[in-house]
């Protein structure tokens, strides 16, 4: 670079102070150049090796330590230092993660990455990312396709560090498309002394968006403007901090902002991205961009739900689990009804309203070292694109049995139908509650593998760091297991449940919620429960968010297949009021439940495979609540009239007490216990049903008693026959 350099002389008289002439000197002159510093030469995977380039010394400042060292004995093309590429640092995992941190002043720095692909075969099967200091480097990086198979490659990039660590990141994980694990051969960072560059300048350094929960994946918010005073540098975007899950992508050329995953207020209200544009020699500049999510319009209150049939599940099930993405309705193992005894299945299906259609998923990973596959009991989350799944029963190793427990933990990928494997927790459990919130997920509650304790723990793991694993948090107040959760609000509500097993379990009514922002837990209104009952369980996957409340369906109340409810009760978090609403046709639990375009489904449990849709009724008026019977034994009753009755006489009998939409069973006894007739009625939504004996007119002469039965409690009185 050429610097026109001045000189300006005078000369004067010392003794008189005058000036006595001057003149200006004037030259070209090459300015001074400092030549490059090299900081690092680090032979990652290796120890000290002399190559033609210089010294690279053992591997170093690499995070997890010991982490992974990949091995090749294969002849590397492109260099003469073959050696240098057959050991390689990468991630512990597929789809994993590692990272360097590097001591180094502040300044510029040009970091040259040394790869070669010696494994793979062919592109797509190792694709990774590369960030350094926050800005990504490398986007969905592919080795194979760039040179081929065992040939030397280097990427080279400059960027500015501020807090004394030069930090690269290197990842391949799902959620940004990786593939595999990452992997490098070695690195060198030179310090850049001679830059005269001038950093690019944000047009604008706060932006701020309101989007609906409703939009459109895929849609462009904005497009973010820079200007760089080097007018031929190149710039880039990217994203540094605050993207939730990646949630919101850059283009790293156009600046343009693009919504790239589904929006849910309940999980996220509020995005605050950093972002940051780069010119070629590290020079940046950073803005900050406001995302506020408003929720879908309300769906208006309604107590009264129309429910019907839809096809069926292929197989009878029971204890599966369950998610909704994108108005489908997901689900995952139960017992296996096509086996003896209790092993789970590895079955998964997608049910598609439009098309009324059930529709087989690629069978769960087998787990806890078995080759079989399939879980029950296991905590399921979803982030509204993919589905997590923790802990649980899974099959035993001969496949006609089940292990009660697992630290296992695993994300099927919606839109690629296969599972990929996550950060274990830190503790073997079955029957626990998972839930997303704010780009993590939360497991809480549950029983250990012996099946002797309640646990009361609950971890988190940040799915933008999954290396950190997970972390211990406030834990739940009141230790149980096969409850049900939600989320709203960015609360986590925990619902129910029950200690205990089998013949010994107690169902629970409690109802707890979490607020993140302050790790505490706060107790709220129970649960409502049949008359006489302590509470419900094995709704793991049968409680859902419609409108603007919590929606618990079902469950068990007694241990058995039969002691089940068919409950439905809405809850108000912002009045911490439940009201029960229309009920199932029938009484079930541990079966999946889902919103699906604004109705109500459940499907399975009670070793059923029977899919309700629940339509809601709402009203364009005032909405009137429906009357709720008072479900006491003192107002429940059999009425008949006359009573006595008249031999071949017509007479009414009607129960009444009970809970609405509830099944009930009328038996008619004689004096001395003998069974003469049963029937079975379901009751109105005033706790009321019409009962029909047949032949009860032709009964001899004489006293008998009359017995109604049902979840909510019982009652008796005596009929007459003239």
């Amino acid at each position: 670079m050429s610097t026109f350099i001045a000189l300006y002389f005078t000369i004067r008289k010392p003794t008189l102070g005058k000036w006595l002439f001057s003149f200006v000197f004037s030259f070209l002159a090459q300015s001074v150049v400092l030549a490059n510093e090299v900081i690092y030469r680090i032979n990652s995977g290796g120890g000290d090796l002399q190559t033609t380039t210089g010294l690279f010394t053992a591997d170093n400042y690499f995070l997890p330590d010991p982490g992974y060292i990949s091995t090749s004995s294969n002849a590397i093309a492109n260099t003469t230092n073959a050696d240098f590429y057959q050991k390689q640092r990468g991630a512990t995992t597929n789809n994993g993660t590692f990272r360097y941190n590097l001591p180094v002043e502040n300044g510029a720095y040009q970091v040259t990455l040394h790869l070669a692909e010696t494994y793979w075969t062919r592109a797509g099967q190792r694709v990774f990312d590369v960030t350094a200091e926050d800005t990504k480097v490398l986007d969905n990086f592919d080795i194979f396709k760039k040179t081929g198979a065992n040939t030397a490659t280097t990427e080279t990039f400059t960027i500015n560090v501020a807090d004394g660590t030069l930090s690269l990141y290197f990842s391949a994980l799902v959620s940004d498309g990786g593939v595999n694990r990452p992997q490098i051969a070695g690195l060198e960072v030179v310090k850049v002394t001679n830059s005269s560059n001038q950093p690019p300048v944000f047009s604008t350094k706060t932006l701020a968006y309101t989007l609906s929960e409703t939009t459109k994946v895929g849609t462009a918010l904005g497009t973010l403007q820079a200007t760089d005073p080097d007018a031929a540098d190149a710039l880039a975007y990217t994203l540094t901090a605050g993207n939730t899950n990646q949630t919101f992508t850059l283009n790293a050329t156009t600046g343009e902002l693009t919504l790239t995953k589904p929006l849910n207020h309940h999980a996220q209200s509020k995005f605050t991205l950093k972002a940051r544009v780069t010119d070629r020699a590290g020079g940046f500049d950073e803005a900050i961009i406001t995302i506020q999510v408003n929720p879908a319009p309300l769906v208006p209150a309604f107590t009264n739900l129309t429910w019907s049939t839809k096809t069926n599940q292929p197989y009878v099930v029971n204890e599966a689990q369950g998610k909704s993405v994108n108005n489908k309705l997901y689900t995952f193992g139960g017992f296996d009804s096509q086996k003896s005894g209790f092993t789970p299945t590895s079955r998964a299906y997608v049910f598609d309203p439009a098309a009324n259609t059930w529709t087989a998923m690629a069978p769960m990973p087998p787990m806890n070292n078995t080759k079989y596959g399939g879980a029950t009991h296991t905590a399921m989350a979803t982030d509204g694109t993919d589905i997590y799944f923790a802990g649980g029963y899974t099959s035993s190793s001969d496949g006609k049995g089940q292990i009660f427990g697992t630290k296992e933990v695993y994300k099927y990928l919606v839109a690629e139908n296969r599972y990929v494997r996550l950060p274990d927790l830190p503790i073997i459990v079955a029957a626990g509650q998972m839930e997303y919130v704010n780009g993590r997920l939360h497991h809480i509650g549950g029983t250990n593998k012996a099946r002797t304790i309640d646990l009361s723990d609950h971890y988190v793991l940040d799915l933008d760091n999954l290396d950190a694993g997970w972390q211990k948090l406030a834990p739940l107040p009141e230790p149980r297991q096969h409850a049900g959760s939600a989320v709203f609000k960015e609360k986590i509500y925990y619902i129910g449940g029950q200690t205990g097993h089998d013949a010994k379990l107690i169902a629970k009514k409690a109802v707890h919620v979490y607020d993140y922002s302050t790790n505490t837990w706060t107790k709220k209104a129970d649960l409502p429960v049949p008359d006489g009952r302590t509470g419900r369980g094995h709704i793991s996957s049968s409680v859902v968010v419609l409108g603007d409340r919590i929606f618990v369906l079902g469950g068990q109340v007694v241990h058995g297949n039969s002691g089940h409810t068919n409950l439905v009760s809405a809850y108000t978090p912002a009045t911490d009021t439940w009201q029960n609403v229309s009920a199932l046709p029938q009484g079930r639990y541990s079966g999946v439940a889902g919103v699906l375009n604004g109705l109500l489904y459940y499907t399975g449990g009670s070793r059923t495979s029977t899919t309700f849709q629940g339509t809601p009724e709402i009203s364009t008026g005032p909405v009137t609540a429906i009357p709720q019977p008072e479900n006491n034994p003192e107002n429940r009753q059999i009425l008949v009239f006359p009573n006595p009755i008249v031999k071949d006489k017509p007479f009414s009998m009607e129960v009444r007490g009970f809970s609405q939409n509830e099944k009930v069973t009328v038996t008619l006894y004689s004096l001395l216990g003998q069974t003469m007739y049963t029937t079975t009625v379901l009751t109105n939504q005033s706790g009321k049903a019409l009962v029909k004996l047949p032949n009860a007119t032709k009964l001899q002469a004489g006293t008998y008693v009359l017995k109604a039965r049902a979840l909510s409690g019982e009652v008796q009185t005596k009929l007459v026959q003239h």
